[in-house]
């Protein structure tokens, strides 16, 4: 049997009470409460009185959506390529021509046979003339009789050479630049690269770290960085 409650306080009442022994209100007569048990005067079914369950809403915060990543038109793709394109074979062209006359001689030091003819190939396809050295001090001789637009150079950085290819490297770092040139480029040749041996080539005054085997597109783009242009490139056609 369900509890009764007074409808005023909702204090608990017997079921022949008149009257609400907590607060005195009268109570009604069973037949005027929808849903009271009829087997008392007075009585209210307690699911009426009773205060609703407490819900616990548990809020999620759910991941900010991106938004859509636009779809590019095909054609309208194709002509920012050719726009890219032709700015490109623009400023090439025009760096060939600032070049004018510069020497297109470039120093070569590679003690690997096999290296050395792929690196000079390369640098021939390009339209240089590649000066060949035996070794660190042949190479500081030829810079001190010609005037290299780039020098390219495999030596040791880690002293294992007892310093020689640092020195080489700050020894042609410090060659005085000729009038109306840029300075030499300084790259070095290596079997393998290592962060560390970015570092060191860097405090030894080269521009670039080119890995072993080089690749044409590789040395196109180091010298071109190194702000010497190609005397025969074939992008600028």
């Amino acid at each position: 049997m369900s509890a009764l409650f007074c409808p005023t306080c909702k204090h608990a009442v017997r079921n022949d009470d008149r009257r609400c022994t907590a607060c005195g209100a009268d109570l009604p007569e069973a037949d005027t409460v929808p849903g009271a048990f009829t087997h008392g005067a007075l009585w209210l079914d307690s699911q009426m009185l009773l205060p609703p369950p407490v819900l616990t809403v548990r809020v999620v915060e759910l991941p900010p959506v991106a938004p859509p990543v636009p779809v590019e038109d095909p054609a309208r793709r194709r002509a920012k390529e050719a726009t890219r394109a032709a700015v490109r074979r623009a400023r090439l062209g025009q760096a060939a021509q600032a070049a004018g006359a510069e020497a297109a001689e470039v120093l070569l030091l590679d003690t690997d046979d096999i290296s050395r003819a792929h690196v000079s190939a390369l640098l021939e396809g390009f339209g240089f003339r590649v000066y060949f050295a035996a070794d660190a001090e042949h190479a500081s001789l030829l810079a001190d009789t010609q005037a290299f637009a780039a020098a390219f150079v495999d030596v040791s950085l880690d002293e294992s050479d007892h310093g020689a290819g640092i020195e080489l490297c700050r020894q042609l770092r410090a060659r005085p630049t000729p009038a109306g040139r840029g300075p030499m480029a300084l790259v070095l040749l290596g079997a393998e690269v290592h962060p560390v041996d970015r570092v060191r080539a860097r405090l030894a005054g080269c521009d670039a770290v080119i890995g072993k085997p080089a690749q044409r597109g590789t040395v196109a783009r180091t010298l071109e960085d190194c702000g010497v242009p190609l005397p025969s490139d074939a992008r600028q056609r």
